[in-house]
């Protein structure tokens, strides 16, 4: 109800002459009550307008407001500080002069029609703005805007909030990201980070070189890299346990790869979190220690073998040492008849074997025989001008501090090892004991002193053989590696050759006379002989790095299919192949087809002339711990048994290529199979009595398992 309304009818009533007293007492309460109330909706519309200021007054963030045209109306307090103005010279300005100039097109575009829309419209926020400061800096900051309903009519409300620190602590972030990734990557040892998932985050360098991966493996999951760990249920169980917040390490831990190769692992895995506090995944330190496991073993078998040899002398040193004590009680009984003689069992000691010499407790040597001078290259007058000290290195004085201790608690010392030096300035390796004895009232130390040179010289055979045993392992992979290279780069140009010499026996042929065409097919018949050469020499390079894991193997089955693959050459022979009992192995089903089409083949090439029925015999046995036999038996031409060393290498060939064909590769690769399966090859014959090749294999877990079927191809 409008004031004026109410003004003109309390008119009415004074005007109005003809109503009542009572009438007019009771229009003008009802008059006044609705004056009160319109004095109730004016206070109250001040009292809202103070709890909106208030309300922006305490608001954390800048807050404006703006009317249709976006001129500036309302600003807290905090919208003061942000821009640097003053409250009075803020109102009345369009909020665009706020921002940056990039920022003022996007904000019109976005806010364009807002009002038109006012009744739909809900509230509006994005962060790609800039402020503009009245220092004319700018500044990021983030702006949510929404429309509100006043008496004035409608309004926006803009809230701000600088987001400067929000962008810089977002790129300290993707710093701290960034170097975190690249430590990860350069990390000195194999490191690996995976998710809940067990996928990949990141991996160092060294994880991709030492296990052989070739590109990224971000993304993929740790299982299609390693397959071998999903058929070990304790590494899925220790994953299980450090996501769920273990941490779990290991000094020493066997792994077995895909293609049956051991490693040795140092290990750490633990959780890593996320800035929730949550588990993001695991982080996954390891050292591949296998090179020292195997050092480590080499070490144990000689230290073993040294100790056998130690102990095998120690008793021979006990049992002289036995006869030495019984001489020197021997010798105590007669020492007073004999004081005055020269010497106690002087032709005793002189010619013994072994280094004796007698010296003062203050190391000073007073008797020594010929076999103790020669060791330190001196003679025996030489050697009594000399302290045991003299000839004692100073590396060994706390060792002899500990044998002199032994002399004054127990009365003797050793057996233990040094070395003496030589008058030539060598230092010589001996093993040497003794005990205190008492000679005219004076205590004396005896020794028996052995020259171990030569046994130290052994165990350095032993120690350049492994090496040298090593550095040939190591030739040997690069020729290997030499020969697959090679014959792969030289293929390529024999095609060529191949190719064009087909393409010339086409063409030219007929233009060529009988020798030109004869020279013609020689260099076609030889390209493809080369051709086929280095086929079988980049199967017998692959051979050793197969990485095929073993698996069962029916050898009944194979040699079915061996049989089956070669059936038209069989039939082109007239040969008869019969198979006996074969047994399970463990190994590479390829290679073991390989093997057994290549001494078949074999057999049909060196067959007898003549018309006899070539006859090839193939049966297995059992030969103990572990291990089968396999007999390949054929009646062809045979070989003298003095060449059996040369069969087996490439190349080398008992007869003439005009008189059987081949490259002279393929029982270089059948010994290469059987080896790569642990086992040996190798045949009996005599020439025209064909062969018997055997080849020993380990068998499957349950050895006395066989295939039974047989099996006989007759082509007579």
């Amino acid at each position: 109800m409008h004031i004026s309304r109410l003004v003109n009818e309390k008119a009415g009533l004074m005007n109005d002459t003809d109503k009542s007293k009572e009438q007019l007492i009771s229009e003008l309460a009802s008059a006044r009550r609705k004056i009160s109330r319109l004095d109730q909706i004016i206070t109250a519309g001040q009292m809202e307008t103070q709890i909106f200021q208030w309300a922006l007054e305490s608001a954390p963030n800048a807050f404006l407001m703006l009317d249709q045209a976006g001129n500036i109306v309302m600003v807290n307090k905090i919208a003061e500080r942000l821009f640097g103005y003053e409250r009075g010279k803020m109102t009345g300005k369009v909020f665009e002069s706020l921002l940056s100039e990039k920022s003022r097109g996007r904000f019109q575009q976005c806010h364009s029609g807002f009002f038109l829309n006012a009744s739909k419209s809900t509230a509006c926020s994005c962060s790609d703005y800039y402020g503009l400061h009245r220092d004319l800096t700018e500044f990021p900051i983030k702006i949510c805007v929404n429309t509100v309903q006043t008496k004035a009519g409608a309004r926006e409300v803009v809230s701000i909030i600088d987001i400067t620190e929000n962008l810089r602590a977002i790129e300290a972030l993707r710093e701290n990201e960034e170097q975190l990734r690249l430590f990860v990557q350069q990390a000195p040892t194999a490191v690996a980070m995976l998710d809940c998932d067990m996928k990949y985050v990141l991996a160092s360098e060294r994880w991709l070189t030492d296990y052989h991966l070739a590109g990224s493996v971000i993304g993929k999951s740790h299982y299609e890299v390693f397959p071998e760990i999903l058929k070990m249920p304790h590494w899925l169980e220790i994953h299980k346990r450090c996501l769920a917040g273990a941490v779990e390490k290991c000094d020493e831990d066997k792994f077995v790869r895909a293609d049956g190769t051991v490693e040795w692992l140092r290990w750490e895995i633990l959780p890593w979190h996320k800035s929730t506090g949550e588990i993001g995944g695991i982080i996954m330190f390891t050292e591949d220690i296998t090179a020292r496991k195997k050092a480590e073993g080499l070490v144990e078998t000689a230290y073993h073998e040294l100790e056998d040899r130690v102990r095998a002398r120690t008793e021979e040193l006990a049992q002289a040492n036995v006869v030495l004590e019984r001489e020197i009680r021997q010798h105590k009984k007669t020492e007073a008849a004999l004081r005055e003689s020269e010497g106690y069992n002087r032709n005793l000691f002189d010619q013994s074997p072994m280094g004796l010499a007698l010296c003062r407790m203050d190391g000073a040597l007073v008797d020594v025989n010929p076999a103790y001078a020669k060791i330190i290259g001196r003679t025996v007058e030489g050697c009594l001008k000399l302290t045991y000290w003299d000839i004692t290195p100073q590396k060994y004085a706390a060792e002899e501090e500990a044998q002199l201790e032994s002399l004054r608690t127990v009365g003797r010392y050793g057996p233990y090892e040094k070395e003496y030096i030589h008058k030539d300035g060598h230092l010589v390796p001996v093993r040497l004991q003794g005990l205190i004895i008492e000679k005219e009232g004076k205590k004396f130390i005896w020794s028996s002193v052995e020259d171990i040179t030569v046994k130290k010289k052994a165990e350095e055979e032993v120690i350049q053989k492994t090496e040298q045993l090593a550095r040939s392992k190591a030739e040997l992979e690069q020729l290997e590696l030499f020969a697959f290279s090679a014959t792969h780069d030289l293929q390529e140009p024999l095609l060529k050759i191949i190719f064009y010499s087909d393409f010339l026996e086409k063409e030219v042929a007929p233009q060529l006379n009988d020798k030109g065409r004869e020279y013609l097919q020689k260099i076609c018949a030889g390209a493809y002989r080369m051709l086929h050469i280095m086929e079988q020499l980049r199967e017998l390079s692959r051979i050793g790095t197969a990485d095929k894991p073993f698996e069962k193997i029916n050898l009944g089955s194979v040699l079915h299919e061996v049989i089956s693959d070669l059936d038209i050459r069989i039939s082109e022979a007239g040969a008869q192949v019969e198979l006996g009992s074969l047994p399970f192995i463990e190994g590479d089903k390829i290679q073991m087809r390989q093997l057994f089409q290549n001494l078949i083949s074999n057999a049909l090439k060196f067959r007898q002339p003549g018309g006899i029925t070539p006859r090839v015999v193939i049966q297995g046995r059992l030969a103990g711990q572990g291990m089968v036999e396999i007999l390949v038996e054929d009646n062809g031409i045979g070989f003298d048994e003095k060449y059996l060393d040369r069969i087996f290498k490439p190349f080398q060939r008992l007869h003439g290529r005009n008189e059987y064909e081949g490259s002279g590769i393929g029982l270089a690769i059948c010994q290469k199979i059987v080896l790569r399966h642990k086992g040996s090859i190798t045949a009996k014959s005599a020439p025209g009595k064909g062969t018997v090749f055997i080849i020993s294999l380990p068998g499957h877990n349950d050895t006395k398992e066989v295939s039974n079927e047989r099996y006989e191809k007759k082509n007579a």
